[in-house]
């Protein structure tokens, strides 16, 4: 897909290509090919910063949460499993998780897998 923007700008995405942009820019997706699915992630730039990394190998992705976090795990296909606190859960397709506060948690990721992990902090001063 291409991110066309009304000032003229052309942002042409490959699978798992995150874009950052203003939720308030005027922006149409223009198709190159059949249908996909996409995955946004929309904050209000003034209480939350956002980060978006898509995890797609056998592995296991350690995330960190801090006081005023929020984290969001999104299996876009595949599977993986969830640990936090001593407790591992699966997670299947189209299935997410979502962790507020302080927190150690990781990811495994299975073989053949996407998952979107998302991490929202809250910006200082924001009430």
């Amino acid at each position: 897909m291409d991110l066309q923007f009304d000032d003229g700008r052309m942002v042409p995405l490959e699978l798992n290509q995150p874009a950052d942009f203003d939720g308030g820019d005027a922006v149409t997706g223009i198709l190159r090919d059949d249908a996909i699915r996409d995955f946004n992630v929309m904050v209000d730039r003034r209480y939350y910063s956002t980060r978006l990394d898509i995890a797609q190998k056998m592995e296991t992705v350690p995330c960190r949460l801090s006081a005023g976090s929020v984290l969001l795990i999104h299996v876009l296909n595949g599977a993986c499993a969830v640990a936090c606190g001593g407790q591992d859960d699966p997670l299947g397709p189209d299935e997410s998780a979502i962790f507020e506060g302080v927190a150690q948690v990781s990811v495994s990721v299975r073989a053949g897998a996407r998952v979107a992990i998302v991490t929202l902090e809250g910006v200082a001063g924001a009430d």
